[in-house]
Protein backbone atom coordinates (compact mmCIF):
# COMPACT_ATOMS: atom_id res chain seq x y z
CA UNK A 1 0.00 0.00 0.00
CA UNK A 2 1.54 3.07 -1.17
CA UNK A 3 2.30 5.70 1.98
CA UNK A 4 -0.68 8.20 0.47
CA UNK A 5 -2.67 5.60 1.73
CA UNK A 6 -1.88 4.77 4.88
CA UNK A 7 -1.51 8.46 5.68
CA UNK A 8 -5.00 9.16 4.10
CA UNK A 9 -6.67 6.04 5.81
CA UNK A 10 -5.70 7.14 9.12
CA UNK A 11 -6.53 10.92 8.90
CA UNK A 12 -9.99 9.29 7.33
CA UNK A 13 -10.13 7.20 11.34
CA UNK A 14 -9.45 10.43 13.20
CA UNK A 15 -5.94 9.48 13.65
CA UNK A 16 -2.85 11.11 13.17
CA UNK A 17 -0.18 9.08 11.52
CA UNK A 18 3.63 9.91 12.30
CA UNK A 19 6.02 10.54 10.36
CA UNK A 20 9.61 8.51 9.14
CA UNK A 21 10.09 5.42 7.71
CA UNK A 22 9.79 3.27 10.83
CA UNK A 23 6.00 3.49 11.08
CA UNK A 24 5.95 2.64 7.01
CA UNK A 25 7.61 -0.10 7.99
CA UNK A 26 5.58 -1.26 10.94
CA UNK A 27 2.75 -1.37 9.19
CA UNK A 28 3.65 -3.22 6.03
CA UNK A 29 5.47 -5.84 8.14
CA UNK A 30 1.96 -5.89 10.25
CA UNK A 31 0.25 -6.40 7.39
CA UNK A 32 2.26 -9.04 5.96
CA UNK A 33 2.52 -11.07 9.15
CA UNK A 34 -1.74 -10.91 9.12
CA UNK A 35 -1.47 -12.24 5.54
CA UNK A 36 0.39 -15.13 6.81
CA UNK A 37 -1.70 -16.01 9.61
CA UNK A 38 -4.63 -15.90 7.15
CA UNK A 39 -3.21 -18.11 5.35
CA UNK A 40 -2.07 -20.78 7.91
CA UNK A 41 -6.10 -20.18 9.35
CA UNK A 42 -7.28 -21.33 5.68
CA UNK A 43 -4.65 -24.09 5.30
CA UNK A 44 -5.71 -25.81 8.59
CA UNK A 45 -9.65 -25.20 7.83
CA UNK A 46 -9.22 -26.48 4.50
CA UNK A 47 -8.82 -29.91 5.98
CA UNK A 48 -9.05 -30.02 9.62
CA UNK A 49 -9.17 -33.61 9.89
CA UNK A 50 -5.41 -34.59 10.10
CA UNK A 51 -4.31 -30.75 11.39
CA UNK A 52 -6.99 -30.34 14.16
CA UNK A 53 -3.72 -31.46 16.21
CA UNK A 54 -2.93 -27.07 15.48
CA UNK A 55 -6.13 -26.45 16.63
CA UNK A 56 -6.26 -26.46 20.04
CA UNK A 57 -2.64 -24.63 20.56
CA UNK A 58 -3.15 -22.25 17.85
CA UNK A 59 -7.00 -21.18 19.66
CA UNK A 60 -4.80 -20.34 22.94
CA UNK A 61 -2.53 -18.62 21.25
CA UNK A 62 -4.76 -16.19 19.46
CA UNK A 63 -6.75 -16.01 22.74
CA UNK A 64 -3.72 -15.04 24.59
CA UNK A 65 -3.05 -12.45 21.55
CA UNK A 66 -6.05 -11.01 21.62
CA UNK A 67 -5.81 -10.17 25.24
CA UNK A 68 -2.39 -8.62 24.72
CA UNK A 69 -3.24 -6.72 22.43
CA UNK A 70 -6.03 -4.70 24.89
CA UNK A 71 -2.68 -3.63 26.57
CA UNK A 72 -0.48 -2.36 23.75
CA UNK A 73 -4.00 -0.68 21.86
CA UNK A 74 -4.39 1.17 25.64
CA UNK A 75 -0.98 2.01 25.99
CA UNK A 76 -1.06 3.31 22.31
CA UNK A 77 -3.72 5.47 23.04
CA UNK A 78 -5.47 3.99 20.12
CA UNK A 79 -9.51 5.00 20.47
CA UNK A 80 -11.74 2.59 22.30
CA UNK A 81 -13.53 1.26 19.53
CA UNK A 82 -10.55 0.22 17.75
CA UNK A 83 -9.02 -1.16 20.87
CA UNK A 84 -12.47 -3.53 21.49
CA UNK A 85 -12.81 -4.15 17.92
CA UNK A 86 -9.32 -5.69 16.90
CA UNK A 87 -9.00 -7.13 20.43
CA UNK A 88 -12.53 -8.84 21.25
CA UNK A 89 -12.38 -9.79 17.39
CA UNK A 90 -8.94 -12.04 18.23
CA UNK A 91 -10.39 -13.45 21.35
CA UNK A 92 -13.55 -14.65 19.96
CA UNK A 93 -11.55 -15.97 16.88
CA UNK A 94 -9.46 -18.44 19.67
CA UNK A 95 -12.77 -19.05 21.51
CA UNK A 96 -14.30 -20.09 18.03
CA UNK A 97 -11.48 -22.36 17.62
CA UNK A 98 -11.40 -24.05 20.64
CA UNK A 99 -15.55 -24.99 20.02
CA UNK A 100 -13.99 -26.55 16.96
CA UNK A 101 -12.09 -28.99 18.20
CA UNK A 102 -13.78 -32.19 19.33
CA UNK A 103 -14.60 -32.51 22.48
CA UNK A 104 -12.35 -36.25 22.61
CA UNK A 105 -9.89 -35.01 20.61
CA UNK A 106 -6.53 -36.82 21.89
CA UNK A 107 -8.15 -39.20 23.87
CA UNK A 108 -7.08 -42.76 23.07
CA UNK A 109 -10.77 -44.39 21.74
CA UNK A 110 -11.73 -48.05 23.43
Amino acid sequence: MPRKWMVETTEFLGLEFPGGEIPVYLARHLSLLYGFVGVLFWWIAADIKPRSILLRPLAWMAIAFGSMQIVVDAMAALPWWWTLGESLSTVFGGCFLLWLVPKNFGTAKK
